[in-house]
């Protein structure tokens, strides 16, 4: 999916993040001493731990109990501003946890989906070839007809410079010889992707044991030594976060490679096979005119086989299994792929439904978070500005507590979620084009050579849940654009600002891919934004997640803004 990075972890690091500006704020004594609130406040602050222990792992099941733990706490009465606010912020993050295992299977299922629609566009290619082959075949005697032959096999494996085999109406199919190609260049990219992977992880994994070190430390030290070395802690937590938000952009760019390898790969297969028909084809015709007319016959029946019957599959799964689906039409008809893919489309409507549901969730307790954040912000406030407060040993604390409980990096938080829902949609826009896509290639093969095209892949709902997806994907992305235009030009304390501006980049980015697969004419323009808030990121020497191609710094945008290309 096209969910880029912001420049914090989503789930884990925010968690813990606020599990321990909350554990900070009990250990200097914030919270008062031995009163009923702040008893209730230590009894849920432990639970809260522990929940966050069950999931920090991203295991369902402990993300689940420890929604349970979450959800209890904020419905809690006669606790803290501090305590509502931790408890709402963490299950806002197990929604967002939540959220993003359930988008690990939307993209597994994208990827079935997409290899079904690549199957079927085949089968069709296949069937309509017979029936362009036949067409030409009645026409002529064998000469002609071996020589259409080798034309086509030549057509199919191209060269160095015949990189494409048809070209057609804008549905373009390259050669044996550039799949090949494309096959060999996949693989060493591939290569170059998990040597960057392991590279991130063995120091990501490094600045973790460095911050349990850290937090060791802090819990046999006192006063302000411990309130440093959690702090350093944090600090090494968030570089290790930092290092998983690029660890997943790595996986993340590896994974459209992988599926773009396995593509090449069947596409690879497909022209075999082709290679292999045609030239079965040109064997016949040399056994005369008969053995010609009754290789059409069986053209003619080969195309209601590819449509109708198939390879013996078995029958599809009643559950959602992604790879018992397509283990069960491998082989078969063209009817029997669109079941599938009909089937498929269905769940992936239903899996981001879920993640909708969860997302917004967070954004309303993100909001709650928000709310009582301003009561603890007000009241740190109002310590840190009392003139009495000068020489108080909290002071540095009250300042401290003050900025981290800042409700703005909830309104980030929400921003953010925005922008991921954005992404979904324009994920949605993509998945809806190429059913689409195929849905007039099928209609228009079949519909020639006479046979009923599948219920599946005549879907006239289609356009609306397009115009719909568009029409959530522009608003999910100018909420979150408004929302974080506000912070980079408002009063939040560092690093808020900063991420934010970051984050505006990304958002502006995804409106300009949403602007171009829905042929807005302002395409270009939001790019042009994107790049601007870009180069303004790298001026003010920000640091930056791994961007996508579109935005990554060239040796003539390093030498315009005197930033190092990448």
């Amino acid at each position: 999916m096209r969910f880029f990075p912001s420049s914090r972890h989503p789930a884990r690091t925010s968690r813990r993040s606020v599990q321990l500006l909350a554990t900070v704020a009990l250990s200097v004594g914030l919270f008062g001493c031995d009163t009923p609130e702040h008893q209730a406040d230590k009894k849920i602050q432990d639970g809260l731990a522990a929940a966050e222990a069950q999931a920090d792992g991203g295991d369902p099941a402990g993300v689940a109990k420890a929604r349970t733990v979450y959800e209890q706490a904020s419905a809690m009465t006669g606790l803290s501003a501090e305590t509502r606010s931790t408890a709402k912020a963490l299950l806002a993050q197990t929604e967002v946890e939540s959220a993003s295992i359930k988008i690990q299977q939307i993209d597994e299922d994208i990827t079935a989906m997409n290899q079904l629609l690549d199957q079927i566009g085949n089968l069709a290619r296949q069937v309509d070839r017979t029936h362009q082959d036949t067409k030409a075949f009645d026409k002529y005697d064998p000469k002609p007809a071996k020589d259409a032959i080798a034309a086509s096999i030549a057509a199919i494996q191209g060269s160095a410079d015949k990189p494409t085999w048809i070209n057609d109406n804008g549905a373009s199919i390259p050669s044996l010889a550039a799949v090949t190609q494309d096959i060999s260049r996949l693989e060493g990219l591939i290569a170059q992707q998990h040597d960057q992977e392991k590279s991130l992880t063995d120091r990501r994994n490094q600045s973790l044991t460095d911050a349990e070190a850290a937090a060791r430390s802090a819990d046999a030290s006192k006063s302000q030594q411990s309130v440093d070395e959690y702090t350093r802690a944090s600090s090494l937590r968030k570089d290790a976060g930092n290092l998983t938000t690029q660890i997943e952009k790595v996986q993340a760019d590896t994974k459209p490679m992988d599926a773009q390898l396995a593509m090449a790969k069947a596409q690879q297969t497909v022209l075999q096979e082709a290679i292999k028909l045609l030239q079965d084809q040109s064997a016949a015709l040399d056994s005369g005119w008969k053995s010609l007319s009754e290789a059409l016959m069986a053209q003619s029946s080969l195309a209601k086989q590819i449509v109708a019957d198939g390879a013996n599959p078995k029958p599809l799964p009643e559950s959602a299994d992604t790879n018992g689906m397509l283990s069960a039409v491998a082989g078969g008809s063209l009817n029997q792929k669109a079941e599938a893919l009909g089937k498929l489309a269905d769940q992936i409507k239903r899996e981001r439904t879920d993640v909708e549901t969860n997302l917004r969730d967070a954004m309303t307790h993100y909001t709650d978070a928000s709310t009582a954040a301003q009561e603890v912000y007000q009241k740190y406030d109002r310590l840190a500005n009392d003139p009495t407060s000068a020489s108080k040993a909290e002071l540095p604390a009250w300042k401290d507590l003050r900025d981290l409980y800042n409700p703005a990096k909830y309104k980030l938080d929400i921003a953010t979620i925005q922008r991921q829902l954005g992404s979904m949609y324009l994920d949605e826009i993509a998945s809806i084009t190429a059913r689409q896509q195929a849905q007039a290639l099928v209609g228009k093969t079949l519909g020639a050579s006479g046979l009923e095209v599948p219920a599946a892949l005549n879907d006239p709902t289609l356009p609306d849940e397009l115009k719909n997806a568009s029409t959530s994907a522009s608003d999910a992305y100018g909420k979150a654009e408004d929302a974080i235009r506000n912070l980079t030009s408002g009063t939040a304390p560092a690093p808020l600002p900063q991420v934010a501006k970051v984050e505006l980049i990304l958002t502006l980015y995804g409106e300009a891919q949403l602007a171009q697969v829905t042929g807005d004419k302002s395409a270009q323009e939001k790019l042009d934004a994107a790049k601007t808030a870009r180069n303004e990121a790298v001026e003010a020497n920000l640091p930056l997640p791994m961007l996508p191609p579109d935005l990554r710094i060239t040796p003539s945008t390093a030498r315009a803004t005197g930033a190092p290309a990448t």
